[in-house]
């Protein structure tokens, strides 16, 4: 299933940019995929990956599957440290502790979530938040994406 969001859906058309669904996908199966080497895939692979199931027994034939795409490019395979993989999720998998930096960055903005708000989010929720408040983003879609996330009306999947 193909997971999309509102506050992301500018680039769905092409699917130029990694989805958060996706990049999901992709950690789950211990992959790290650059724009680069993601925007070299046909828009039919591209959206494949986006499709395609990732978690748990899948986890397995989804690496599979980039790692086979990515050696027909000639490009290398680069894989996740499993203890850094293991560090994020203790962060954004717990639903019963806010991390503290995605605390700080939504209060940045002047927007809240309070505990009871961050329990209803489901696993692929918190994990956007954690990576849209990382210092590699500009954390342009924090807001947008937090406000979607607490109104369930506006979520929604294809």
């Amino acid at each position: 299933m193909f997971r999309k969001f509102k506050f992301e859906q500018d680039f769905y058309d092409k699917l130029r940019c990694i989805p958060f669904s996706t990049r999901y996908k992709l950690d789950l199966a211990g992959v790290k995929l650059s724009l680069k080497s993601w925007n070299l895939f046909s828009e039919e692979e591209r959206a494949k990956l986006c499709q395609m199931d990732a978690e748990g027994p899948e986890a397995a034939r989804y690496r599979e599957l980039l790692v086979s795409l990515l050696q027909k490019l000639g490009e290398p395979a680069k894989f996740l440290e499993p203890t850094q993989l293991e560090s994020e999720k203790a962060q954004w998998g717990n639903p019963n502790l806010i991390p503290a930096d995605i605390a700080a960055k939504i209060s940045q903005l002047g927007l809240t979530i309070g505990l009871e708000e961050w329990k209803r989010l489901d696993d692929l929720q918190r994990f956007v938040l954690f990576k849209l408040s990382q210092g590699k983003h500009d954390h342009v879609n924090l807001g947008p994406a937090l406000k979607e996330f607490l109104d369930s009306d506006t979520r929604y999947k294809t």
